[in-house]
This record gives structure tokens, sequence and C-alpha cells, in this order.
């Protein structure tokens, strides 16, 4: 089995169900990889500043999600989570 980018992935099944249809794959493929990875980073760079108690909604939101990539990012954030917290007291 030949493992590749996800990336390549998608724009390999994009192209192939594009040409398919009878159209010029290229620019559609390109522009939705461009807007993906727009998206992406927002995403990232949201995810990245939350508060943790919003962290934690939102890796609970997303584990529950099908898509493995969702899934991802709901362990990053909950490590994100966990890194966050103060280490418990001995005096407590």
């Amino acid at each position: 089995m030949t493992w590749m980018p996800v990336e390549e992935y998608e724009r390999r099944i994009l192209a192939k169900l594009l040409r398919e249809a009878g159209v010029d794959p290229e620019p559609i493929v390109n522009r939705f990889l461009e807007r993906r990875d727009r998206y992406s980073a927002r995403l990232i760079e949201r995810l990245a500043g939350a508060d943790p108690s919003a962290a934690a909604r939102m890796a609970q939101k997303l584990a529950r999600s099908p898509n493995p990539l969702d899934k991802v990012l709901a362990a990053w954030l909950a490590a994100r989570a966990e890194e966050r917290e103060p280490p418990p007291s001995l005096y407590a």
C-alpha cells in the first residue's frame, strides 16, 4: 500500500470526479485547495487561541464527528487542554 498526503489524495479524487463529469478539473481543484488551506489556517488559529473550557467543549464536539480529521483535531485540543491545566497541589 502506498501512502500519500491528504492534499494529494483530495486532489486526485476531486480531479477524477470532475473529469468523469466532463469538466476541466484543474481550475476547480486549485480553487478548492486554496479555500481549504485558508479555512484550515483560520481554524487552527481559532482553536490554538481558545481558552481551556472552550477548547474542551470544541474537542468534545469534534470527537463526535464522523470525519477522521475532526477526530484528530479533537485529540489535539484535548492534549492542549491537559497541558494548560495546572498540576494538582500537594496541599489541596
